[in-house]
């Protein structure tokens, strides 16, 4: 009897004290981002071209393309971006469909009233501006 006791106050301590240890974790937070930021203590001014189609898709719209980088880019602390009409308007003036060379980059930057820094060939032009914004 004492033996059968025993085991039933083993089950009964087992089920109190189950729901308080492992079991309980704290619920996923759905919705909430770390704050994207740029390295470095100067303030960076970018401006994005519209993007080149290396897909061989005809539906991408590189205007298009191009603005959703631009909102991607407001997002990351210590960049301001330059909205997109601003560079197409000076890739206008300067009767250029795309950005072709570091020269036009920086030909573009100085246009725009910043400093070509850097400039990458990739799917979606950027030129990087280094003035304080």
């Amino acid at each position: 009897m004492q033996m059968r006791w025993k085991a039933v106050m083993a089950v009964l301590i087992g089920a109190i004290l189950l729901p308080a240890t492992g079991c309980s974790q704290a619920p996923p937070q759905y919705g909430i981002e770390r704050p994207t930021f740029l390295p470095g203590r100067k303030r960076q001014a970018w401006a994005v071209a519209p993007v080149v189609n290396l897909s061989g898709q005809r539906a991408v719209d590189p205007l298009l393309q191009a603005d959703l980088v631009f909102q991607q880019l407001q997002q990351v602390e210590g960049v301001t971006a330059i909205p997109v009409n601003r560079t197409v308007e000076v890739l206008a003036s300067l009767r250029l469909e795309r950005v072709q060379s570091e020269q036009q980059a920086a030909l573009v930057c100085e246009l725009l009233g910043c400093l070509a820094r850097r400039f990458n060939c990739s799917s979606s032009r950027r030129i990087t501006c280094g003035r304080r914004a």
